[in-house]
């Protein structure tokens, strides 16, 4: 993996951060909090994603090897 790829992807997590947590004044604390907050929401979507994604895939293979 090349250095270009950070220079996209760091700045694209960053934005993707709610705008509140992007503000240079937010306290330390406060900020974590939130990080703590907004990366367990992001899991628990990514998470039943998975799960769907991993149950469609599983449901193609029995019925890719019924056939």
């Amino acid at each position: 993996m090349d250095g270009g790829h950070f220079a996209v992807a760091g700045p694209t997590v960053w934005n993707s951060l709610p705008e509140d947590m992007r503000d240079p004044d937010v306290s330390e604390d406060s900020y974590r909090q939130s990080l703590k907050t907004f990366l367990f929401s992001q899991y628990t979507s990514v998470f039943s994603a998975l799960e769907v994604f991993t149950r469609m895939r599983y449901i193609n293979l029995h019925l890719t090897f019924d056939i």
